[in-house]
């Protein structure tokens, strides 16, 4: 078998010998017919290069490299650089490049047909610019008028085969606003004809350091490094290109992306599909423009999520591109600024284009967010049609639901003032708010907001409440308060009440504010409550909301309508209430209010103001035969060890104005109580009056001391510096008559002056005539005493001269 096939090998082995001669042959006779012609060619290659040309083009040398791209030979044009007309004016190269290098075929130099197939260009420079009146240094390449030649010679280009080793490439459209800057590390293309036109597959490794759609908005993918292989589709009839990959990296993260470019004159028009099943926030949002990513970048999520991108635009249309992203977020945590949303799911949409044929713009740019849902501190909520439109002046809105535990309260800012037990709370919000640096300002609001079966503890003053309930409805303006019940330790209280303006005034002038209140209460127990300044108090953190909240509180102003079956304020009890209250922002201003207490009843008139440290007071008092026992038990006998319930009997009236000062607790201030009153008693009696047994066991041993009844009398009291100040009082009583002046000390101090007449009144008993009765009064011996407390220690009883008048 072997000696069969050795002849016919040699024969082929010669065959082959001969050819590579021959090659050889022929590519010295290139290399000496390129050497003995190398300034012609060179001339031609000039020639050919500035034909039709307006402008420049420099080639520095040529030369011939046969065994590279072998069996075609390689030209390489050396320090080449293309300038159009208007150079000198703007300064922009369109190509500066030290050498490119076009593989042809062998015998076409000798034809002088040249057909450029291969091309590669190294360590070059592209700039292609477009000024603001339209002008393009690519104008270097359009028609000019041809000269005569009779010259054959011919240069076809239909490059089949591209090569880009670190060049520089920038496209400056100041016309359209529009910025392409590319370091394209490289690029290699490799195409091929079909029947719509041809066909590319394309390996790019560039770092993109502008691809700016509007240079006003930024960059995409600013400084991000784009790799990865492309398949590219040109069709001649629908005069565009189609460039598609599975997987293109740009930064660290891989996409699929599917877009088409049109490059007829008839069709400029682009669109591009991004996609990434699989990407991180901060990676996201950093390839969009500045404009978009600045809004954008105070957000995060913890976990990558699915995201599509799609921009269609026009390249000879001057303004941004229609863009929209899409963003498929399931339970995951959203972060912005100091706050979290847990099990965070939605369908995010970005477009610049809301409202169609109505421009692409900022203002027509919204963000929605489908059904949106998540949890905030473990507080669940849904959204429906939650959208922020117009992103120069953003408008957020909405609708809110959220239904859970008030429990859960307590670890939001709520919960430093309220701790919550029991309860629910449903919440079914429609909103629409202003959006100032991401954070919703002045919502508006429609709605419901109703808690039931409320239990807890208010922490500052450690009242407790419990099965309390609020029912709330929002207007486009009105605030309606269907019901309110509180139930506290001691009082059951129901409140209704409606503001026709509250949203109209709420943010910008609630000085503005008017509420109505409809009080009704079984008993208010003024103990379960804290009466504090309305002042504002500095906060050290708070939210927008909590701040107008804040706000609203202490400069609104409310007409409170009141009944209480009871109020009770420490020993003291009072029954059928009314009162009409007005709230203005720094005072309370109580009307007409009256009350039955002690068999008797009570108006008042006043006002409190609030301030720093303690609260003003000032009421006029109109008190009608009340029980003297329960007025001294209801006050703690005013400080008094020996006037008690059981003592004094006898029914009092009282008129008068006082004023003074109460803090927090709702406790007079010390020595703050001024004012006048005007007393009148009627029915008196003293029992067991010890100061005055004390005098009857000495001085009248045979009088009833025991039980002391005292005509009816009228005392004037002016109080002052934690004193009651008594002007001279004729007493009539059964023991003896005598006259009081002094002061009364509610802490002491006491210093009262008496002149006691020791003639029995029972002597004028009988006597029917009050002028002899008066007469009779001061006949006999008359004591000059004073009644002395020192300090906190019982009364002392001593004598006086006698021409001490009374003070």
């Amino acid at each position: 078998m072997t000696e069969k096939w050795w002849p016919i090998g040699k024969k082929v082995g010669k065959i082959i010998l001969f050819l590579t001669m021959l090659l050889f042959i022929g590519y010295g006779a290139l290399g000496w017919y390129v050497s003995a012609h190398h300034n012609e060619l060179l001339k031609e290659v000039r020639r050919i290069a500035n034909e039709n040309c307006k402008g420049e083009v420099k080639i520095g040398d040529l030369e011939v490299l046969f065994f590279r791209g072998f069996p075609n030979i390689t030209i390489a044009v050396k320090e080449v650089s293309i300038k159009d007309s208007l150079w000198a004016q703007h300064k922009r190269t369109l190509l500066q490049a030290p050498s490119i290098y076009a593989e042809i075929q062998p015998w076409a130099i000798f034809l002088k047909k040249i057909k450029l197939d291969h091309l590669s260009i190294n360590d070059a420079q592209v700039q292609l610019f477009l000024d603001a009146k339209g002008y393009s240094n690519t104008s270097v390449f359009s028609s000019a008028p041809k000269t005569d030649t009779t010259s054959s010679s011919s240069l076809s280009l239909d490059l089949n085969h591209l090569k880009f080793n670190n060049v520089s490439f920038v496209s400056d459209n100041q016309f359209k606003h529009k910025k392409f800057d590319f370091v394209i590390e490289k690029l290699r293309i490799e195409k091929h004809t079909t029947s719509e036109g041809w066909e590319a597959d394309i390996s790019l490794n560039t770092l993109v350091k502008s691809l700016t759609f509007n240079t006003k908005h930024g960059s995409f993918a600013k400084n991000k490094i784009i790799q990865g292989a492309l398949q590219a589709k040109y069709s001649e009839s629908k005069g565009s290109i189609a460039i598609n990959t599975a997987a293109l990296s740009i930064g660290e993260d891989v996409f699929q992306i599917q877009s088409h470019f049109g490059i007829s004159k008839t069709n400029s028009s682009f669109s591009i599909a991004i996609s990434n099943p699989n990407i991180r926030w901060q990676a996201a949002y950093k390839l969009l423009s500045n404009n978009i990513s600045s809004k954008l970048k105070p957000f995060d999520f913890k976990d990558p999520f699915g995201v599509q991108c799609t921009i269609v635009g026009d390249l000879n249309k001057e303004g941004d591109p229609n863009i929209r992203v899409e963003a498929n977020i399931k339970n995951n945590e959203l972060s912005y600024f100091d706050h979290q949303i847990t099990d965070c799911t939605f369908k995010g949409i970005f477009t610049n284009e809301y409202q169609k044929n109505k421009g692409i713009s900022d203002e027509n740019s919204a963000i929605l967010l489908n059904d949106f849902r998540g949890k905030v501190h473990s507080i669940p909520f849904t959204t429906k049609n939650m959208m922020i439109l117009d992103l120069k002046k953003p408008i957020a809105s909405g609708a809110f639901v959220s239904h859970f535990d008030l429990a859960q309260l307590n670890q939001t800012m709520i919960g430093r003032t309220l701790s919550f037990g029991n309860g629910k709370a449903d919440l079914r919000l429609t909103f629409k708010a202003d959006v100032v640096n991401l954070e919703m300002q002045k919502p508006f609001l429609i709605g419901s907001v109703v808690i039931q079966n409320a239990s807890g503890t208010h922490l500052s003053s450690k009242k407790k409440f419990n099965n309390s309930s609020v029912d709330l409805s929002f207007t486009s303006n009105e605030l309606k308060v269907n019901q309110i019940v509180l139930n506290t330790q001691n009082s059951t209280i129901n409140i209704k009440g409606q503001s026709d303006n509250f949203l109209n005034y709420y943010y910008d002038a609630p000085e503005k504010i008017f509420m109505n209140w409809d009080i009704k209460a079984k008993t208010i127990n003024l103990k379960d409550f804290s009466f504090g300044s309305r002042t504002t108090k500095s906060i050290k953190k708070s939210t927008a909301i909590t701040q107008n909240l804040i706000n609203v509180l202490h400069q609104s102003n409310a007409i409170v309508h009141l009944r209480a079956e009871n109020i009770v304020y420490k020993k003291f009890k009072a029954r059928n209430a009314i009162a009409q209250i007005n709230v203005v922002p720094d005072r309370t201003i109580l009307k007409e209010a009256s009350l039955q207490f002690g068999g008797g009843s009570l108006m008042v008139n006043g006002m409190v103001s609030y301030q720093n440290k303690n609260n003003h007071f000032n009421a006029k008092l109109n008190a009608s035969k009340v029980n003297s026992a329960a007025l001294l038990s209801a006050f703690d006998n005013f400080g008094s060890k020996a006037l008690t319930p059981k003592s004094v009997s006898g029914l009092i009236s009282v008129s008068g104005v006082l004023d003074g000062y109460f803090d927090n607790n709702i406790t007079i201030v010390k020595r703050s109580l001024t004012g006048n009153l005007k007393l009148n008693l009627n029915n008196g009696a003293l029992h067991q009056f010890e100061p005055l047994q004390r005098i009857g066991k000495y001085a009248f041993p045979f009088r009833n001391f025991n039980r002391v009844t005292i005509d009816p009398l009228a005392i004037n009291i002016v109080f002052k510096n934690g004193f009651a100040n008594l002007a001279p009082t004729p007493i009539n009583t059964s023991v003896f008559n005598f006259d009081l002046a002094g002061s009364y000390g509610f802490y002491g101090n006491s210093n009262m002056q008496l002149d006691v007449h020791l003639r029995d009144p029972a002597k004028d008993k009988e006597i029917t005539n009050k002028k002899v009765v008066q007469e009779n009064r001061k006949k006999g011996i008359t004591l000059h005493l004073q009644a002395i407390e020192e300090g906190n220690a019982p009364f002392k009883i001593k004598l006086r001269y006698k021409n001490e008048k009374l003070q």
